[in-house]
């Protein structure tokens, strides 16, 4: 039954807290494959508060100066967008900040609404040198990602600010095998999430997955595979229609556009996977233990697929495999990879004739290629 321990949880900063987990027991593949959709999800989709906008009395444009304000209007802008907010907002709100020099403004003189509140209130906004009384007011927003001022429609007399809304700074995720045998067929996804305090790494995690849980539940192998073209390219859904079908015709699957995903077997399940990989029409299409968990009969169908569509489409094709089936089978040029270093490279006729231990360790510890190799050598 697949678990998620968390390894370590630390507040660096007020505003940066890590935390480490540890994902599994999954099969060969699965971790790459959660691991890009979760880091994606965490970076992008998350909701989160930020200061969109900011009217500044007596500032006409960002390139202003403030007389006995020590900040030009653009580092003020720049600290604004520094500062991190925590809660939930239904609609923009707005909030405001009147101070009365001499003295340094930072975010704790802001006058929030009840359902917001900082994350770090000392976070500096600007220093004014006289008895001056300085007055914003603020637009606060809830939003995803990242939103360039140029992007961000306001209110006549407010300067726009880029806006932050993301609580995940940053996602970091790396795959150990289960056990200390290399050939192992279990692993276990690492993840490193930071946030901005605004939420925890743990909440950001769940939050994540059950995103990811509802929009994979939700679609049919035709939106599955039209998926890649809804995110990376702007076609009209009528040009999105004919390259799923297209792409679903080539892996045999032109009758399934309307099941979902749970209802395919495995095989059906790796030809969606390849139909959503080539609807784009990509340069280099990369396959991750693309026979893991098949019988043999079906593993072979799913070569020969990828085999054919990589001459027919002319793209160069890369597999990640431990299935000497599998290389040996479709393999051209062929990388063994040790502690993530090239260990031997070579092709399927010279495999048969290396005495790298690398190699001779892995491929025949298998009786029947012991064999394979034995009768290749007798022949040569």
């Amino acid at each position: 039954m697949l678990q998620i321990h968390c390894l370590e949880s630390t507040k660096k900063e007020v505003n940066t807290i890590l935390s480490r987990f540890a994902v599994g027991p999954l099969k060969k593949g699965q971790g790459l494959t959660i691991g890009n959709a979760l880091r994606r999800v965490l970076l992008s989709d998350l909701k989160g508060l930020a200061i969109a906008g900011v009217r500044i009395a007596d500032v006409n444009h960002e390139f202003s100066t403030i007389p006995d304000v020590k900040e030009d209007v653009i580092d003020i802008l720049l600290n604004l967008k520094q500062v991190v907010l925590k809660g939930k907002i239904n609609e923009p709100t707005l909030s405001r900040l009147t101070y009365h020099g001499p003295g340094i403004i930072t975010a704790k003189d802001i006058e929030l609404p009840d359902e917001i509140t900082l994350v770090e209130p000392n976070q500096y906004i600007t220093s004014v040198n006289t008895s001056k009384t300085v007055e914003m007011e603020f637009l606060i927003k809830a939003g995803e990602g990242y939103s360039l001022s140029s992007k961000n429609p306001l209110p006549e007399g407010f300067l726009a600010i880029d806006a932050v809304y993301m609580p995940v700074k940053k996602v970091n995720f790396f795959i150990e095998t289960s056990g200390n045998d290399s050939a192992s067929n279990l692993e276990t996804l690492i993840l490193e999430i930071y946030t901005n305090g605004s939420i925890t790494p743990r909440e950001a995690l769940s939050s994540a997955s059950e995103l990811l849980q509802k929009i994979f539940d939700s679609l049919t192998i035709a939106e599955n595979v039209m998926f890649p073209l809804r995110m990376f390219t702007k076609q009209s859904q009528s040009e999105m229609k004919d390259r799923v079908n297209s792409a679903l015709r080539r892996v045999n699957l032109e009758d399934a556009h309307n099941k979902m995903p749970s209802e395919a077997s495995g095989g059906m399940q790796k030809r969606v996977a390849i139909a959503r990989a080539i609807v784009n029409n990509p340069k280099y299409l990369f396959c991750d233990e693309p026979n893991s968990g098949l019988d043999p009969k079906t593993a072979i169908v799913i070569d020969n697929l990828i085999q054919e569509i990589t001459h027919e489409n002319n793209i160069v094709t890369v597999i990640n495999t431990h299935d000497m089936n599998s290389v040996m089978e479709i393999g051209q040029n062929i990388v063994f990879l040790k502690d993530g270093l090239k260990a031997w490279e070579g092709s399927k006729d010279t495999i048969f004739k290396t005495d790298n231990e690398v190699v001779t360790d892995f491929v025949y510890s298998s009786n029947l290629f012991k064999k394979v190799r034995k009768m290749y050598l007798e022949d040569h």
